[in-house]
This record gives C-alpha cells, sequence and structure tokens, in this order.
C-alpha cells in the first residue's frame, strides 16, 4: 500500500457548513488510504467503477507495485501476477482498493460496483472475500443503450455488485 499523504482541502470544491462533502482529486488508492486515519469505520455509501478489464493484453491500470504488508501467500485476496493474464493484474489493481474502502466502510454501510461481464464472476468472488459473502445484497442488471441486432445475445448489459 501507499504511505498515507496529507490532504489539503479545497474550499472551494467543498460544501455544507462544515464542509464535510469533499471533492478529493489523485489516485484513488493513495486518496483512500489517506483518508484511512480520519475516516476509518464511518463511510455510509461507496461507489465505485473501476476500469473495465475489456480484453487484450494492454490493461492500463497495473498497480503491482502496491502489496498489503500484512497479506502473506496464503491469503486469497492478492493474487500473484507471475503470469501476466489480463485477469490477474485487473485483480490486483481492484483488491488494495476494495480492502481499503472496507478499513473505510461503517458497519451499516453499502457499497455499490459497477462491472461489465468480463470481470463480473471475479468481482463477485473478490468482493465476497473481502466483504464477506453473508453481506452480499445483490445484483443489478443495468441496461445501457441497445445495439438492435437480432442475430447477437444482447451485450448493451453492465452490472452494480452491491454489498452491505
Amino acid at each position: 500500500m501507499p504511505a498515507p499523504r496529507v490532504l489539503e482541502p479545497e474550499p472551494m470544491l467543498s460544501y455544507g457548513e462544515d464542509q464535510s462533502y469533499l471533492v478529493i482529486e489523485g489516485d484513488n488508492l493513495q486518496v483512500m488510504v489517506s483518508l484511512q486515519s480520519q475516516y476509518n469505520d464511518s463511510v455510509d455509501v461507496v461507489y465505485i467503477d473501476p476500469p473495465y478489464n475489456r480484453g487484450g493484453n494492454d490493461f492500463r491500470y497495473s498497480d503491482t507495485r502496491y502489496r498489503d504488508p500484512d497479506a502473506d501467500a496464503a491469503d486469497a485476496v492478492y493474487i500473484t501476477n507471475e503470469d501476466g493474464g489480463r485477469h490477474t493484474k485487473w485483480l490486483n489493481y481492484m483488491a488494495p482498493r476494495l480492502v481499503t474502502t472496507h478499513r473505510l466502510m461503517a458497519d451499516h454501510g453499502v457499497i455499490f460496483v459497477s462491472i461489465n461481464d468480463i470481470e463480473l464472476g471475479r468481482l463477485l468472488m473478490l468482493m465476497d472475500e473481502v466483504f464477506d459473502e453473508s453481506n452480499r445484497i445483490g445484483i443489478i442488471a443495468w441496461k445501457g443503450s441497445s445495439d438492435n441486432n437480432p442475430s447477437r445475445i444482447a451485450i448493451e448489459h453492465e452490472y452494480i455488485v452491491t454489498c452491505g
């Protein structure tokens, strides 16, 4: 994990009487780690729209430099990246973000994660590991624009995985 940094408030972008609604710009993992000291166990709602793994070997968001120092080889959340497979790279990107998000969430908190069908199954397994399978609320099917092609399976769906 990256080291926490001091976050400087930007009053012009924040709102609320006590400036409690914040807009923070930066790498999402770095920001979440930096928020932990002040907001652990206090976030009510999280929405994540991660980069979709659309195939190929060009997944641009490789975060192999970030590792949980407390994780060991038996930790199912952290998957090795030895094969360089696109699913492994995507999971290595997502795992530390979901673990950090879980630490920020209040006990009554809920998380929504958008995803397409390519990584849906892997995201479900990862979220079951991080948030516990018993906390899965459901999967929302989101129908986007239609391609009007009756000769193929409908591909205009995306999903929102929800855990509490």
